[in-house]
């Protein structure tokens, strides 16, 4: 019994995806010349018992079908595990047939699309913020640690494992952001902390060179961050408190990143 997609299977579904996320409105690209693998599979029906829209009548081969998967970029599919309710199998499966019937035509070249199956494994990830989702990653590492959905200046978003970041604990709120939020320069960051959103301040030292990001635990989403943001959110005395074996406090001089 499959106990997950087969690689024709992940042939097929990404040749008839027109290299672009799924969720209606999104043109991300999810494979690139070269080999940044962006596209995730996300199951319509759940892969396990605890998973969203489990259907337990369901084969494992109809579990892992071609019918039954559905390619979106990391938001997305983060977006459409958070609320099951909102999106329905009635839901996504329209969503599947309206994209792939609108990237007829549009096609991936053999080239990328063999790339893309080739660099990419099917890595059942268990428990990621409260959702079970079976995801792809590259084969340059497999998911070891809870995931953040992380957009970037580029406006593209970037999926980073926990566990390869060292984390500052909380990032502190400026005094001046209920008179002058704009200040801050990022509405999602302004949003949260204006909320009392439960959020992280992390450095991932392996991303272009070290980047800092803050990120809503809540929602496992997050957000790059500049010098200027940093300086203005980081606590008095940052502690690192990640499985990283690194304990180095790291100047916000250090930050190379993406700003």
């Amino acid at each position: 019994m499959p106990t997950e997609p087969s690689k024709p299977t992940l042939k097929r579904l990404f040749a008839v995806s027109g290299n672009r996320c799924a969720f209606t409105g999104c043109s991300t690209v999810l494979a690139d010349n070269s080999g940044t693998i962006i596209g995730e599979v996300c199951h319509i029906k759940g892969d396990k018992p605890n998973a969203k829209r489990y259907d337990p009548n369901q084969s494992d081969d109809e579990r892992h079908g071609f019918d039954n998967l559905i390619i979106c970029c990391g938001t997305h599919h983060t977006v459409i595990d958070g609320d099951a309710a909102k999106y329905s199998v009635e839901i996504l499966m329209a969503m599947k047939q309206d994209h792939e019937r609108k990237a007829r035509g549009h096609s991936p070249s053999e080239t990328l699309t063999d790339q893309f199956v080739e660099k990419v494994v099917v890595v059942s990830n268990g428990q990621i913020g409260g959702q079970t989702a079976n995801k792809i990653v590259n084969n340059y590492g497999t998911t070891q640690g809870r995931r953040f959905c992380v957009m970037t200046h580029l406006g593209c978003s970037e999926s980073v494992d926990e566990s390869r970041c060292d984390r500052y604990g909380r990032p502190v709120v400026p005094s001046y952001l209920r008179t002058d939020p704009k200040r801050l320069s990022s509405d999602w960051i302004t949003d949260r902390l204006l909320n009392g959103a439960d959020l992280g301040l992390y450095l991932d030292r392996n991303w272009s060179g070290g980047t800092w990001f803050v990120a809503d635990l809540a929602s496992d989403e997050g957000e790059v961050i500049n010098l200027q943001q940093l300086e203005d959110l980081r606590p008095a005395s940052p502690t690192t408190t990640s499985s990283t074996t690194s304990t180095t406090t790291t100047t916000p001089g250090q930050q190379s990143g993406q700003s």
